[in-house]
C-alpha cells in the first residue's frame, strides 16, 4: 500500500510539472507576440530576450502563432489525462464539450485581436485575456472529463443487456419442422434470428393472455407451415371460423403435397349446412366395452367440469357407467345400425323400468349395472334416481335438432391419418354455447387421439387452440407416446392455471412437465414464474461506485441470475415471445431458449386474408320448388331417432316376453 501511495505522489508531481511548463509555454507566446506592449510596460527582460531569440533561431518555435498554442495544449492535456481526480455524477460530456470548444476558440481563434486598429496595448491587453480565458476554459474541461464518472449505473435500469443473450440464427429445417423468423436483442442490437421447431412431435404449447399474439404468431403459422408439409391435420376451432378459414384455404393451396386424395372436413353445430355429419361412436371404431367407457367418460366430463376433480366418486361414476352400458348395448344390438350419440341420449331419457330391463338381458352388461339393480331391487329408489338423473340432467343439455342431425350421419370416418385417406378436419365451437357444445367435441377429440396415435400411419398435427375450453381425455397420455408414432400435439391456452383448473393438478402438471417446446407470450403470477424457473440462470455483472471525498472506487462482480425473470415475461409486448425447444439427433439446437419477437409479414398476411375463399356450402337443402328446407329436413330426422328409439324398446321388451329364459325379468319390473 506504501509503494503505491508513492507511485500516486509521484505521478502527481510529474502532472503538476507538465501543467506548469505548459503554463509557462503560455506566458512566453504572450511575451514574443505582444513585445512592442511589454517594452512600453517596462516588463521586458534582456536575458529573455536573448534565450527567445536563440530558441527561435535554433528550432523555430516563434516562427507560426501555433506553435507555442499547440505544445501548451498538448502538455495541458498529458497533465489532466494523468490526474487522478474525485468522480463526479454532476458533470456531463454536454458540460464538457461546450467548456472545450469555448476554450478551443478563445485560444486558438484570436489572432486576428493583434491586428485591431487600437492601440498596442489594448491589443495586448485584450489578445492576454482571451488566450487566458482559452487556457482556463480547457483547462476546467480537461479536469472535468478526469473526474467523469465514466461508470454510468443508470443507463441500463432493466437490467437488458445482462438479460440479453446469444439466440438461434441457423435456419434448421426438415420435412416436420416448423420454423419462425425472429429479431431478437444482443449486445447493444437487435439481430435476426429462427426459432426452429425441429421435433413438433415432442408436443408444443402457446401460452399468452388475450391478445399477446399466440395465435397470430404462433398457431397460425404452425398450421400454414404443416399443412405445406402435407400433415394430416385436426384443428379445434375454438371461435369459429377463424382458424378453419385458414386451414380451408392452405389446404387448397398445397393439396399437391399429400400423397393420397386428401379431404377436408369440417364439424359445425351453427350452421349445418356448411358442416359435415360425423358419427363418434361408430360402431365400427369400437372393439370393446372400455371404448363406450372412454366415450360416456368424455361427454359426461366436459358437460360437468367439476366432475374432473371427483373422478372415483360413486354420484360421478355412475351416471358414466350407465351412459356406457347404453352405448355399448347400441354398439351390439342390431349390428350397431342405432349406435349414435343421438340415440343414446334418447335410449337414456326413456323410463328407467324399461331401459334395466333390456340392458340387463345382456350377459355383457350384467356387472355394469349392478349397482342400479341393486338399488331398484333394494327399494332405494331415491339412491337410483340420484343416479340416472345425474347422467339425465347434463345430457337434456344437448337435445337439439341440430346437433342429432350432424352427430348421426356418416359422410366420414375420424382416422384422419389414414395412408388411404388422409383428412384435414375443423371442428368449431362457439364461445357463446360452449358448455352444450364442448362435450360433443370432447367425444370427437377422445375417438381421433385413439385413432391417429397408432403404428403405420401418415404424420399428423392435432392443433387445439384455448385447450382449457374442453375437457381433451387422454391428453397427457398422447403428449408422451404420440412421437413414435409422428403426432404432432400442438396446444393453446391462456395460463397454466387453466389447466390446472379443467384438467385437475396432478394431470395437468404431466402435460405441463412432458412438453419439449414451449412459446409464452405475456402471462402472469404462477406461471411466469415456472417458466422463468424452466429457463434457468446464467452469470451476470454486477457494478457499483463508491465515491468518497478522496477517491473514487468501482466495484465489479459477478453472480448467477435468472436469464428471463418473471416480471420481464409478465410485461412481454405483443408479438414478443419467450421459450425453448427441442432438438434431435444431428440437428443439436445449442441454444435452445429463445426471447425475442417473431416476425409476420402483416401486409403479406392481410392481401393473403383478402384472398381467402369462404368455406363452401356442404349440404344444400334447397328442394326442387326452390326453397330451403333445412329447418324441415333436421327435424324429420329429430324425430326419426325418437321413433326409432322407441321402436327399440318395443322390440326388445317383446323379445324378453317371448324368451322363457328371460322373461323374469319382466317380473321384476312389475314389482
Amino acid at each position: 500500500m506504501s509503494q503505491q501511495e508513492d507511485d500516486l505522489r509521484a505521478l502527481a508531481k510529474i502532472m503538476d510539472f507538465l501543467r506548469a511548463v505548459s503554463i509557462l509555454l503560455v506566458v512566453i507566446h504572450l511575451y514574443w507576440y505582444c513585445y512592442e506592449a511589454v517594452r512600453l510596460w517596462g516588463i521586458d527582460i534582456g536575458v529573455v530576450d536573448r534565450v527567445l531569440v536563440n530558441f527561435d533561431r535554433t528550432a523555430g518555435l516563434f516562427r507560426s502563432i501555433l506553435y507555442t498554442k499547440l505544445f501548451a495544449l498538448v502538455l495541458l492535456a498529458l497533465s489532466c489525462l494523468g490526474t487522478k481526480g474525485v468522480k463526479e455524477e454532476k458533470i456531463t460530456w454536454a458540460r464538457i464539450w461546450t467548456v472545450l470548444a469555448a476554450g478551443l476558440v478563445l485560444f486558438f481563434l484570436n489572432w486576428w485581436i493583434l491586428s485591431l486598429p487600437l492601440p498596442v496595448e489594448a491589443n495586448a491587453a485584450l489578445y492576454t485575456a482571451t488566450v487566458a480565458a482559452g487556457y482556463v476554459c480547457l483547462l476546467m474541461s480537461g479536469t472535468w472529463m478526469s473526474r467523469l464518472l465514466r461508470t454510468n449505473l443508470m443507463e441500463d435500469v432493466f437490467n437488458v443487456e445482462n438479460e440479453s443473450f446469444m439466440q438461434e440464427t441457423r435456419l434448421i429445417e426438415n420435412e416436420y419442422s416448423v420454423n419462425l423468423p425472429t429479431r431478437f436483442y444482443y449486445r447493444k442490437k437487435w439481430n435476426d434470428g429462427y426459432i426452429n421447431v425441429v421435433n413438433p412431435f415432442r408436443a408444443s404449447i402457446v401460452l399468452g393472455t388475450p391478445g399477446s399474439g399466440k395465435s397470430y404468431c404462433v398457431i397460425n403459422q404452425f398450421i400454414k407451415q404443416q399443412i405445406a408439409k402435407g400433415y394430416a391435420l385436426y384443428c379445434y376451432d375454438f371461435k369459429y371460423p377463424d382458424l378453419s378459414t385458414i386451414v380451408y384455404n392452405h389446404l387448397l393451396q398445397n393439396r399437391d403435397k399429400y400423397a393420397g386424395d386428401v379431404r377436408f372436413y369440417v364439424i359445425n353445430f351453427d350452421d349445418p349446412r356448411r358442416s359435415h355429419r360425423c358419427n363418434p361412436i361408430n360402431p365400427a371404431f369400437m372393439s370393446d366395452i372400455a371404448d363406450a367407457y372412454e366415450s360416456a367418460y368424455v361427454i359426461l366430463l366436459n358437460l360437468n367440469k367439476t366432475w374432473i376433480q371427483k373422478q372415483g366418486d360413486f354420484f360421478v361414476e355412475s351416471p358414466i357407467i350407465l351412459l356406457a352400458a347404453i352405448i355399448w348395448y347400441l354398439k351390439i344390438f342390431d349390428g350397431g345400425r342405432y349406435c349414435t350419440f343421438p340415440h343414446a341420449i334418447e335410449l337414456l331419457n326413456k323410463p328407467y323400468s324399461d331401459v334395466f330391463t333390456i340392458l340387463t338381458s345382456y350377459r355383457e352388461l350384467e356387472n355394469y349395472l349392478s349397482p342400479f339393480m341393486d338399488a331398484w331391487k333394494g327399494g332405494a329408489m331415491e339412491q337410483l334416481q340420484g343416479q340416472i338423473a345425474s347422467a339425465k340432467i347434463p345430457l337434456s343439455r344437448m337435445i337439439s335438432p341440430s346437433l342429432y342431425w350432424i352427430m348421426s350421419g356418416d359422410d366420414f370416418t375420424l382416422d384422419i391419418n389414414n395412408p388411404e385417406q388422409p383428412k384435414v378436419l375443423c371442428v368449431g365451437n362457439n364461445p357463446d354455447r360452449q358448455n352444450i357444445y364442448s362435450a360433443a367435441l370432447g367425444l370427437y377429440n377422445a375417438r381421433i387421439v385413439k385413432l391417429v396415435n397408432r403404428k403405420g400411419k401418415l404424420k399428423s398435427s392435432i392443433l387445439v387452440d384455448e385447450v382449457p375450453t374442453i375437457y381433451f381425455r387422454g391428453l397427457d397420455t398422447l403428449i408422451a407416446t404420440a412421437r413414435s408414432n409422428k403426432v404432432a400435439v400442438c396446444l393453446g391456452a391462456q395460463d397454466f392455471s387453466q389447466l390446472v383448473r379443467d384438467y385437475g393438478e396432478k394431470e395437468a402438471r404431466v402435460i405441463q412437465n412432458t412438453i419439449g417446446n414451449i412459446f409464452s407470450g405475456q402471462v402472469v403470477g404462477e406461471t411466469a414464474k415456472n417458466l422463468s424457473e424452466r429457463f434457468g440462470k446464467v452469470l451476470q455483472q454486477r457494478k457499483s461506485v463508491n465515491m468518497t471525498k478522496e477517491d473514487t472506487s468501482t466495484n465489479i462482480s459477478t453472480q448467477l441470475d435468472s436469464l428471463i425473470p418473471a416480471s420481464k415475461i409478465s410485461n412481454l409486448s405483443q408479438g414478443m415471445f419467450v421459450g425453448s425447444v427441442s432438438d434431435n439427433f444431428g440437428e443439436t439446437i445449442r441454444q435452445k431458449i429463445f426471447h425475442a419477437r417473431i416476425m409476420v409479414d402483416n401486409a403479406g398476411v392481410e392481401a393473403e386474408t383478402r384472398a381467402y375463399r369462404p368455406i363452401p356450402v356442404i349440404t344444400d337443402f334447397t328442394g326442387e320448388d326452390g326453397r330451403d328446407h333445412m329447418q324441415e329436413e333436421i327435424e324429420r330426422n329429430y324425430y326419426r331417432i325418437k321413433e326409432e328409439v322407441g321402436d327399440i324398446i318395443r322390440r326388445e321388451l317383446l323379445r324378453i316376453e317371448n324368451d322363457p329364459n328371460l322373461s323374469h325379468l319382466l317380473e321384476t319390473d312389475g314389482e
